[in-house]
C-alpha cells in the first residue's frame, strides 16, 4: 500500500465499457464522502434482453431467499481506504466482487443508478458463464445458506407436529424438506474451499497502479 498517496481516501472501480457511466462518478463519490461508506451503484435500468432481465429478477430472488442479502450491483463502487483492507484480504475479491463485498460486512449504501449502453460490441459472458457467475455468489455464502436451510427445517418440523396436515400437505412438505437437504449437502460437501478455484489475483496491486 505504499504506492497509494497519503492523500488518496477514495478508490473508485468501474468497468470501461460504457455500461458504467462516467457521469456518475462524482454521484457516488460524493456519497461515499458523507456517509464515509462503500458506495454501490444499484441497477435502476439495464439495457439486456427480456430472457436476460427474468433470469436475473430469479436469481436475486434466489439470493435474497437463500441469504437474506441484496445483489443488485455489479463493479461500479467506490471504496474508501479505511475498508480497502477488508474487501480484497478475502480470497474470493478475484472471483466475485460484489459477493465479496457483502461477505466483508463492510458498512454499505446503494446508489440507484441506470445502467448505460456499451460503448460497441457486445459482452464476451455467454449465458454459461453468467450461470457460473451467479453461483460463484451462492458458494461464498455456503455457510449461511446451510444455516437458513436448517432454521426452515426446523420451523417445518414444529409446524408439522402441531398442525393437521392434509396429504397434500405432507406431500409439499416432504419435497420441501429433501430438495433443501439434498441443497445443504450438496454446498458442504462438493464445494470445498479449495475446490472453488480461486484465482491468485493482488487486487492491490490493480489498484494502486
Amino acid at each position: 500500500f505504499d504506492a497509494i498517496d497519503g492523500d488518496t481516501h477514495l478508490i473508485l472501480i468501474m468497468d470501461g465499457d460504457g455500461e458504467d457511466n462516467p457521469n456518475n462518478i462524482n454521484i457516488l463519490l460524493d456519497e461515499a464522502l458523507v456517509k464515509q461508506s462503500v458506495v454501490v451503484a444499484s441497477r435502476k435500468s439495464r439495457y439486456e434482453s427480456v430472457v436476460f432481465k427474468i433470469f436475473y429478477f430469479i436469481y436475486r430472488l434466489l439470493f435474497v431467499l437463500a441469504t437474506g442479502l441484496k445483489m443488485n450491483f455489479g463493479n461500479f463502487s467506490v471504496i474508501p481506504r479505511d475498508f480497502l483492507n477488508e474487501i480484497i484480504n478475502l480470497k474470493s475479491c478475484g472471483v466475485h466482487y460484489p459477493g465479496t463485498i457483502l461477505k466483508s460486512g463492510v458498512k454499505l449504501e446503494y446508489v440507484p443508478l441506470n445502467r448505460s449502453k456499451r460503448y460497441h460490441g457486445s459482452s464476451k459472458m455467454n449465458f454459461s458463464s453468467l450461470i457460473l457467475h451467479g453461483f460463484n455468489s451462492f458458494v461464498l455464502f455456503k455457510q449461511k445458506i446451510i444455516s437458513r436451510i436448517l432454521i426452515f427445517n426446523f420451523i417445518s418440523i414444529l409446524f408439522g407436529i402441531f398442525t393437521d396436515f392434509t396429504i397434500f400437505q405432507i406431500t409439499a412438505f416432504l419435497i420441501a424438506f429433501i430438495l433443501s437437504n439434498v441443497l445443504a449437502l450438496f454446498l458442504l460437501i462438493m464445494l470445498k474451499p479449495k475446490e472453488l478455484n480461486y484465482k491468485n489475483i493482488n487486487l492491490s496491486k490493480l489498484l494502486l497502479k
